[in-house]
């Protein structure tokens, strides 16, 4: 009896001190090694106001973090909170599961220096030799849930042109249920939606989340018209093979999202897409490609299953340069 009692004190013990370890002094650890690390990775200077861990609840909250640009007065990112709760069923599933991933008052400065170069440009590893493709595992297995973003704020600035424009995305919240290729659901899920003032216009999307016993839906309609390519691949961050001249896309698309405990999750997409006067030229400034307009009816089609369904596939004058 007596050593059955000592090895339950030796027990309390023991997970007592692991968890003053985790809860007092590896947060320390966590925020020093990170600062290290960012500072001879980047030469950026990070800061975090305070970091805790709950062992019991499996959740981690991050306050104040900040990582500036190359100078350190300047902020590129920073939060006023994170809060992330893992799920036990991450032991399980041998997958990180995310119960719940909540943020605060984030903010995020890019600005375009160049073409393809932006102020995050050195943060981007360099591209890696193709992978063979019957080598290739299997994609990485995840399950994000209930993702809130509170009152967020993004800055775009185009230093490249000869008046500097400056694009933002103000009053940004956005809830998204589930996220993720595991068969995994919570009980609880956020009801999606995005709001977003983008440059002083209100951009309202809102999606319903239809609750069954197996399985959760969310329902999205997205329509936009006349979107200039050109203008937006201008913001792509790496250097493309051709040059896009012209080219315009219109959409009306509705997103079915399901998720089933057994089955893992299932995109389902269908709608209407016109591209219009699509004008590609090589570096030489050559035409490659010229395609007046393009129409396509999408039936029912699975993305994540690499199922694609046309319904009807309209080419009119397409000029093909070699």
């Amino acid at each position: 009896m007596f050593t059955i009692k000592r090895l339950i004190y030796a027990c309390v013990l023991i997970i007592g001190l692991l968890f003053g370890f985790v809860t007092l002094i590896l947060p320390g650890i966590i925020v020093d090694q990170a600062k290290s690390l960012v500072a001879g990775e980047t030469g950026r200077s990070l800061s975090i106001g305070s970091l805790s861990i709950n062992p019991i609840s499996l959740t981690v909250k991050i306050h104040d973090l900040s990582l500036s640009e190359v100078d350190p007065d300047t902020p590129f990112i920073s939060w006023h909170k994170l809060t992330l709760s893992l799920s036990l069923k991450s032991l399980y599933h041998m997958a990180p599961i995310v119960d719940a991933l909540h943020l605060e008052r984030p903010y995020l400065h890019l600005e375009r220096l160049a073409e393809n170069r932006f102020n995050f440009s050195s943060l981007i590893p360099p591209p890696e030799e193709p992978a063979d493709p019957a080598s290739a595992g299997e994609p990485v297995r995840f399950s994000l849930n209930n993702l809130t973003i509170r009152n967020g704020t993004i800055e775009l600035v185009d230093s490249s042109l000869e008046e500097p424009v400056q694009h933002t995305i103000r009053e940004l919240n956005l809830a998204l249920p589930a996220i993720g290729n595991l068969p995994y659901m919570v009980d609880n899920p956020v009801q999606p939606m995005l709001h977003a003032i983008v440059n002083d216009s209100p951009l309202d999307i809102k999606g319903e989340l239809r609750p069954f016993s197996t399985s959760q839906e969310m329902l999205f309609h997205l329509a936009l018209e006349n979107i200039d390519l050109p203008f937006y691949l201008g913001y792509v961050p790496i250097k493309l093979p051709i040059q896009l001249r012209n080219g315009r896309l219109s959409f009306d698309l509705k997103l079915l999202y399901r998720l089933a405990a057994e089955s893992g999750p299932e995109l389902e997409l269908q709608g209407h897409l016109d591209l219009t006067s699509l004008d590609i030229l090589d570096r030489q400034n050559e035409r490659l490609f010229f395609l007046p307009l393009l129409q396509v009816d999408i039936a029912p089609t699975y993305p994540l299953g690499q199922d694609i369904h046309l319904s009807n596939l309209r080419v009119y004058n397409l000029e093909v340069h070699l």
